[in-house]
């Protein structure tokens, strides 16, 4: 078990971050999506729609009413002009086509937690290397993302994961 910086002990487990229902470009629905979870050995699993979070908000609270054991996270895809950033822990969405820096700070206002989503990746709406350096060295710490998505990224993430200290 890893420990936090005060020495208390974190928890681990197995967790998708990234999931997405018909509300958005997925292929399953909620019901769909529950019942793998139920079959699953998944802790914690976060739909991250694009530009919502309705179908999450559902999700979790279907979820608890059926005292599923994986925990289901409130999230959002969200868009930004600097690329995608997947926000969990939210209570409400965050608008669309803002700066990633600024994206980020709205969703650290909610408590949240802020990843860059599918980074590195030569497609429209990815982050670039040069977009993911600026935020990390930016004096404001709020606005540094908590994480980095390690999906198709493996030549970069580890020298982005040790120059900054991120969990990839």
């Amino acid at each position: 078990m890893s420990e936090a910086a005060d020495g208390t002990a974190l928890p681990s487990g197995t967790a998708d971050l990234h999931i997405h229902t018909l509300a958005s470009d997925g292929v399953s629905g909620i019901e769909e999506i529950l019942a793998w979870l139920e079959r699953s050995d998944l802790d914690v699993a976060a739909i991250t729609d694009h530009e919502r979070i309705d179908a999450a908000v559902a999700a979790q609270w279907m979820a608890r009413a059926r005292g599923l054991r994986t925990e289901i996270v409130v999230g959002e895809e969200i868009t930004t002009r600097n690329g995608h950033l997947i926000a969990l822990g939210l209570t409400r969405r965050v608008a669309p086509w803002g700066s990633m820096r600024d994206s980020i700070l709205r969703v650290h206002d909610q408590g949240g937690i802020a990843i860059v989503a599918h980074p590195l990746v030569p497609w429209p709406l990815c982050a670039s290397e040069r977009t993911i350096r600026r935020l990390m060295d930016d004096a404001d710490r709020a606005a540094h993302p908590d994480a980095v998505e390690a999906f198709r990224s493996e030549e970069h993430t580890s020298e982005l994961q040790s120059h900054h200290d991120l969990v990839c």
